[in-house]
């Protein structure tokens, strides 16, 4: 049946708590040469389903903890730039770590002179495709280990 409609409805975990979230943080990269986004990001969740990280047509949420507290990450390709919105205390600090996570911070593949016949055959067919990284280890152990399903 559930309470009338209109009456606050109060859970024993959020007593004593701010239930008014922050509005997101919002930052825009530009892009200066092409980003598969789905591609990139994809890389990170290869051992299956990760609760950490998912990725959709539009584009990707991905959530960390940070020093400063929990935080959730929602990119979006636009075109010329990439857009990140964050929630919650660690949402600066996760904003800074964008760059990385979707390779921004290194020279494209395809800028770099490759000696190897697979890395130009890749750059060749997804000339989007980036390297990143997320600095955060345990996860991707723990994704790992549960996909041996020992």
């Amino acid at each position: 049946m559930g309470p009338p409609a209109g009456a606050p409805v109060w859970h024993p975990a959020a007593i004593g708590r701010d239930l008014h979230p922050e509005p997101p943080l919002d930052r825009r990269l530009p892009l200066s040469a092409p980003l598969d986004l789905p591609l990139t990001l994809r890389l990170m969740c290869l051992w299956g389903g990760t609760t950490w990280m998912q990725v959709d047509g539009d584009g990707a949420w991905y959530a960390a903890r940070t020093r400063q507290g929990p935080a959730t990450v929602r990119l979006t390709h636009g075109g010329d730039h990439l857009a990140a919105e964050a929630w919650g205390p660690g949402a600066a600090a996760l904003l800074d770590e964008v760059p990385a996570l979707v390779g921004l911070d290194r020279p494209p593949l395809a800028a770099l002179s490759l000696d190897h016949p697979v890395l130009r055959d890749i750059t060749r067919r997804h000339p989007g495709f980036r390297v990143g990284r997320s600095g955060r280890l345990y996860p991707r152990l723990v994704s790992a280990a549960l996909a041996q399903k020992v």
